[in-house]
């Protein structure tokens, strides 16, 4: 057995995120003292926590900024008849995934804006692997980083006491164990143009509500929609390489034959339905387009073709039935129409 293989057998989750890890630091902010302490002592730089405000995951800003997780607490006070200091540390937590352009520069401005509001001191932090950050470029643009491996060594140094330490040190394990061996996608400026462009072109479109995009690596060919009207983890997807736009409903590939037979009257000759994983899609042909390094104009009338079906021939609502909508969820077991507990889908 290789050590890959064996390390295999000794994770109990198959597969990390960096969402498990922001919400492995709320859980343990909002219940652990002792690691309240030390992170404060940690990025401050002193033995400054004083007592425990809230630990929230996933802040956005009036500007759209978003904090992975921001620790607010009070500090000591610098003398002994001062007041508690508000204090906070913005976190940015990464396993694998690629900074966004001025990401460390964000979170300051982030903090700035909240000062003598919500904080009157603050503190950013990116926190990853010590591989990640041994190579972070915008590592400098932080006031301070901690890696996986100081927070493993907190959680081992304690498991001892508690199999509740024991735990977290392995989930930690996990993240650093995904980071040795996992993908590290390297950006393509060629693909983060293309991307660019085509988000442009769908502001023609603008019920898809698509975000403003990222930067890209080549090897990433799916374009992902989620606009408000859509219900919750439902996602249209074009698959610009593939040829496709795929309507994908989650969790329910245990019922593909029953939604095959429920939806199929409603289904144009040109659309399909197959299993995605746990998800059943729905998929539509399109052009398709060679590569995302090509320049976008070449491929114009293919891409606006893909967009044109993804924001015109899938319509979706969430609610009760009407005429001429199946429900995926309720209908097929009911029999008729109405009453509707799930999703309902109406093809045009």
């Amino acid at each position: 057995m290789n050590e890959h293989a064996a390390a295999d057998e000794r994770r109990a989750i198959a597969k990390i995120y960096e969402r498990d890890m922001d919400l492995v630091l709320v859980e343990e902010l909002e219940s652990n003292e002792e690691f309240r302490i030390w992170l404060a002592a940690r990025v401050f730089g002193i033995d400054c926590f004083l007592s425990h405000v809230r630990a929230t995951h996933s802040v956005v800003d009036e500007s759209n900024r978003e904090s992975d997780v921001v620790f607010r607490f009070l500090a000591r006070p610098g003398s002994d008849n001062g007041e508690p200091t508000r204090s906070a540390i913005l976190i940015e937590n990464k396993i694998d995934a690629i900074a966004q352009p001025n990401q460390g520069r964000d979170y300051g401005k982030r903090g700035h804006a909240g000062m003598g509001g919500e904080w009157d001191e603050f503190r950013t932090c990116l926190v990853a692997p010590k591989a990640y950050l041994d190579a972070a470029h915008d590592r400098a643009n932080f006031d301070e980083s901690v890696s996986y491996e100081e927070i493993l060594a907190f959680f081992a140094s304690r498991k001892g006491r508690d199999e509740r330490f024991r735990w977290k040190a392995q989930l930690v394990g996990d993240a650093i164990f995904k980071k040795k061996s996992g993908y590290v996608a390297t950006i393509s400026d060629a693909a983060t143009a293309f991307v660019l462009a085509y988000y442009q072109q769908a502001q023609a479109f603008p019920r898809l509500q698509m975000p403003t995009p990222k930067p890209r690596p080549l090897g990433s060919t799916w374009i992902s929609f989620r606009p408000d009207s859509l219900p919750k983890g439902t996602s249209i997807e074009h698959q610009v390489t593939a040829g496709a736009v795929k309507l994908m409903l989650p969790g329910v590939a245990d019922r593909l034959d029953e939604l095959n037979a429920l939806l199929r009257p409603f289904l144009r000759t040109d659309m399909d339905i197959m299993q995605a994983g746990k998800s059943v899609a729905i998929a539509i042909r399109v052009p398709s387009i060679e590569s995302l390094a090509v320049p976008f104009a070449s491929v114009q009338e293919g891409a606006v073709a893909g967009l044109r079906v993804t924001g015109g021939a899938v319509r979706i609502r969430a609610g009760r039935c009407s005429g001429g909508a199946a429900c995926c969820r309720c209908a097929g077991r009911s029999g008729r129409t109405g009453a509707c507990c799930g999703i309902a889908v109406g093809l045009t």
